[in-house]
């Protein structure tokens, strides 16, 4: 496994599909557009939200983590923001795309997120999963277990025999 995974494949798509499914939506569905002012404005500040906290992850994840240095190490990750959610990285821009979407308010493009966490979920499962598994074994099972792929969340307590 590469420092880079299959994260670039990831944002390239992401960012190919929020940029293909807003020129299309505005293009093809223009009718699909949010017209109500005070609608429009919850939409973006929404996304604007969206966006903000897909940034806050990502400097979390690179920097709060210290991401770069652990890959150098090899070590599994599973403190600070890997305890809420194993992919945070991917997570940020999932979040910062969709946020974007959301700001132009056309509601053919609000399901992309489904779209994101679905291929999101192919990529990982298939590639670096697979290689983490091999990698720290049960470790890497038992973290599985109580966090989340892409969905941040509270850690699961781990269940005692």
């Amino acid at each position: 496994m590469t420092f880079f995974g299959v994260g670039p494949v990831f944002v390239a798509c992401c960012i190919a599909l929020t940029v293909g499914s807003i020129a299309t939506a505005t293009a093809v569905v223009p009718q699909a557009t949010i017209h109500a002012p005070w609608l429009r404005a919850v939409c973006a500040g929404i996304g604007v939200l969206l966006i903000a906290a897909g940034v806050a992850l990502w400097c979390a994840a690179m920097f709060a983590a210290k991401l770069p240095k652990v890959y150098a190490e090899s070590g599994l990750v599973t403190t600070g923001v890997f305890a809420v959610v194993r992919n945070p990285i991917y997570t940020a821009f999932m979040l910062a795309c969709t946020g974007v979407t959301l700001i132009f308010g056309n509601v053919c493009c609000f399901p992309i997120f489904f779209v994101y966490w679905a291929l999101l979920t192919v990529l990982v499962k298939r590639t670096e999963e697979l290689w983490l598994a091999k990698q720290f074994g049960s470790d890497y099972t038992a973290y599985c277990a109580r966090t989340n792929r892409a969905l941040p969340w509270f850690p699961k307590k781990p269940q005692l025999d």
